[in-house]
């Protein structure tokens, strides 16, 4: 059977489509500085944010980041760290490097 011979039925307007990407930590670095720069400023002394504040912050401020698993934001950080934009400050706390 061909593609041509049974194409694709229309989208049913009762089911809303959604589509997925893989997100790499490339994509979400932006993202997540974003969310500990917010979070650092309003934290005084060395309380930077874990990372499961950082992914609840990024669920809170942008309903696409929903599926976000902690493996993600955890990758992403090493990411940073390895690019020197974050720095581990102990206890799966992280600090933005200057």
């Amino acid at each position: 059977m061909e593609m041509d011979d049974d194409p694709p039925s229309d989208p049913d307007e009762r089911f809303p489509e959604e589509c997925y990407m893989f997100v790499t930590p490339e994509i979400l670095a932006e993202p997540v500085l974003s969310v500990m720069q917010k979070f650092i400023g309003w934290r005084k002394g060395m309380q930077g944010p874990t990372i499961d504040e950082v992914l609840a912050r990024l669920r809170r401020v942008d309903d696409k980041w929903r599926q976000i698993l902690v493996d993600q934001v955890s990758q992403t950080m090493s990411y940073l760290e390895e690019g020197d934009r974050v720095w581990s400050i102990g206890e799966d706390r992280w600090g933005l490097m200057d």
